[in-house]
């Protein structure tokens, strides 16, 4: 679904806002703890609503970006603190290791948002895997289906 944006300067204004916003906050904070975290999210979302109102429209692939930006953000922190803790010889558990279990599915999930045509390709993935499965999956397959058995 998508949203149309007739006047673009307004969203362009506050996606600005919110990167700045956000980025100043991340540095402030100090790139750690809660308000860190906010900033991140300020700023992946500032980046997608410039996106929107370059483009003219929210949908999808700003939601694509958004979650691209924020994967590669936080899972590049993970993968840091990782390298430090392992490089030191600490033991990694915990935070880091869950970060980077959600950043990267996250990241390549927006990434197949941020694709045109990436609809169309799942569901070209989803066709093969119906016929390698043995099972129909689109309407007309299922009624002529449902259609054998009753008549």
């Amino acid at each position: 679904m998508f949203f149309r944006i007739n006047d673009p300067t307004p969203v362009r204004i506050a996606g600005s806002g919110a990167a700045v916003g956000g980025l100043l906050l991340l540095i402030l904070a100090g790139f750690t703890g809660v308000a860190a975290l906010i900033g991140v999210i300020a700023l992946c979302a500032g980046v997608a609503l410039v996106d929107a109102a370059g483009r003219g429209e929210l949908g999808p692939r700003q939601a694509g970006l958004f979650l691209v930006v924020l994967g590669l953000g936080l899972g590049f922190w993970g993968f840091l603190v990782v390298l430090l803790l392992w490089g030191l010889g600490l033991p990694v558990e915990g935070p880091p290791l869950l970060v980077l279990a959600v950043c990267i599915p996250a990241s390549l999930v927006g990434w197949v948002l941020v694709r045109p045509g990436a609809l169309r390709w799942a569901a070209g993935a989803v066709a093969a895997v119906s016929r390698w499965t043995g099972q129909a999956r689109t309407r007309a397959a299922n009624e002529r289906r449902l259609g054998r058995a009753a008549g």
